[in-house]
């Protein structure tokens, strides 16, 4: 088989020897090894085929090896020859074929934003994103069709801090984010139908989820809700911001599995630690249970620390969305336990909106927050402190003397 023809490759001399494949599923190996950017080249180029595979590793005379080298440009690859009776190179640059039923293409977006797409009837698949921008905003539309899904490993490895896709993505392709260390921040709508397997495999950075509940249009059924499918993907200490009818702002503990062993039962039990898969299984037919989320916080009170339940009551107070009255004052009555870490807690990250409100519900003890604002040098927090026991006081005097 010649280079013309052939339909299976390899890329590497290293899994050749005398002439034979090692492996018959070297070529997905490989392509696993050096990076999606192979893997997805391979897809666009040749249709897989074992019994190929088996007729190579029998070393015909004649056989050549193709090797690959994935390029940043969308429609070109480079390739390099290495026959067994010689080496040559070859340079020549040409354009990638298409497989049928599917147009690809390119795009740059108004940031500066490069990706791979495949057109497929009226909708896009976005392959591989492979511009270098940390904050990553996918696009609705190309060429005015809608985006809806992201194919296997299309953002994986790379040194993205923030990804934000559009409400018209249904699918997550498999291992779509895998090995996105440095990823933060992921916003996404409730819109999408399918996350596939692994997607989040390796993003342990992950701090914070920003959702949209997707309207249901008049007419139709309220699609299966993928939050919890997301959420589930981490489980390290996260927060959440919700967006729909109202916002709310939620924070979910972390949690891990450890595999404990029974001896003389000779089996392996699993024990959960920390109050993070509680708090997950807060769902009802696919949506977030706010009751069910709220009614939790006592397990939370017992296992999680200080600064993780301040941030967790605060989020839900500034923001009551669906807070139901017995929880409310559960949140509030903690804070006001707590009111010198809380009140640390906000002078350190200048949060102006959280003291007024901890103030409000503590107003004998303006003092103390007085007090933390001041060794934090926090000027702007000092000031309304200040102002608020001036009148504080003054409103006092005033009641005293009618």
């Amino acid at each position: 088989m010649k280079c013309g023809t052939i339909r299976v490759v390899s890329f590497d001399p290293n899994i050749i020897e005398n002439g034979r494949m090692i492996h018959t599923d070297c070529v997905t190996a490989y392509a696993q090894q050096q990076g999606p950017g192979h893997k997805n080249v391979l897809r666009s180029l040749f249709l897989w085929n074992y019994d190929c595979l088996r007729q190579s590793a029998t070393g015909a005379p004649g056989l050549t090896f193709v090797r690959l080298e994935f390029v940043r440009k969308a429609d070109k690859i480079s390739s390099r020859v290495n026959s067994r009776n010689g080496l040559s190179a070859m340079n020549k640059k040409r354009k990638e074929p298409g497989i049928r039923g599917k147009k690809e293409g390119s795009s740059m977006t108004a940031d500066g934003g490069l990706f791979l797409y495949e057109k497929i009837g009226e909708e896009i698949r976005l392959v591989k994103w492979t511009g270098e921008i940390p904050h990553v905003s996918v696009p609705e539309e190309v060429d005015g069709k809608p985006v809806t899904r992201l194919e296997a490993y299309a953002f994986s490895g790379g040194r993205y801090e923030s990804i934000a896709l559009p409400g018209t993505i249904r699918t997550i392709g498999r291992y779509a984010f895998y090995n996105c260390y440095h990823l933060k921040s992921f916003s996404f709508f409730t819109s999408i139908e399918d996350v596939g397997a692994g997607a989040f495999t390796g993003c342990r950075n992950v701090e914070r989820l920003e959702v949209t509940e997707q309207p249901v249009r008049e007419g139709h059924r309220r699609r299966r809700s993928c939050f919890r499918d997301v959420l589930s993907e981490f489980s390290g200490e996260i927060s959440v911001v919700c967006h729909g009818e109202g916002e709310a702002r939620l924070m979910f503990p972390e949690f891990y599995e450890e595999g404990v062993e029974n001896t003389p039962a000779r089996i392996i039990m699993t024990e959960v630690h920390g109050t993070g898969l509680y708090y997950r299984n807060s769902f009802l037919d696919g949506q977030l249970n706010f009751r069910e989320y709220d009614s939790r916080f006592y397990a939370a009170r017992a296992q999680e620390s200080e600064c993780f339940l301040v941030r967790l009551c605060l989020g839900r107070l500034l923001w009551p969305y669906k807070l139901e009255m017995p929880y409310r004052k559960e949140y509030q009555d903690y804070l006001r336990e707590h009111l010198e870490y809380a009140g640390r807690y906000l002078a350190e990250t200048k949060d102006l909106s959280g003291l007024r409100y901890l103030a409000d519900i503590a107003e004998d003890r303006i003092g103390t927050l007085l007090d933390m604002a001041q060794k934090a040098g926090w000027a702007e927090g000092v000031g309304y402190l200040m102002e608020l026991r001036r009148v504080t006081r003054q409103a006092r005097r005033t009641i005293f003397e009618l």
